[in-house]
């Protein structure tokens, strides 16, 4: 008595679809392409960084010299003995 209905029962099961998974698949992907995107430009960013700190402290340094030889010019400039 039981055995048929179970096996009504299965054969209803089985032939039911599950949901269509394609979207949320396409969704991942491009989740994935982003990711792989945004490593990209962070490294690069990154590299950039960088590059641009050891070109900051080589300024930084030359501003610290011109300075220097202003205050030189200063000193030398408002000393009459100098002259």
């Amino acid at each position: 008595m039981y055995f048929p209905e179970i096996m009504t029962k299965l054969d209803v099961l089985s032939e039911q679809t599950g949901p269509d998974l394609t979207p949320l698949a396409k969704q991942i992907g491009e989740a994935k392409k982003g990711v792989k995107d945004n490593q990209k430009t962070i490294t690069i960013n990154t590299e950039d960084m960088l590059e641009n700190s050891g070109e900051i402290k080589v300024l930084q340094k030359e501003i610290e010299l011109l300075k220097l030889q202003i205050e030189e010019i200063k000193v030398s400039t408002s000393n009459p003995l100098s002259q």
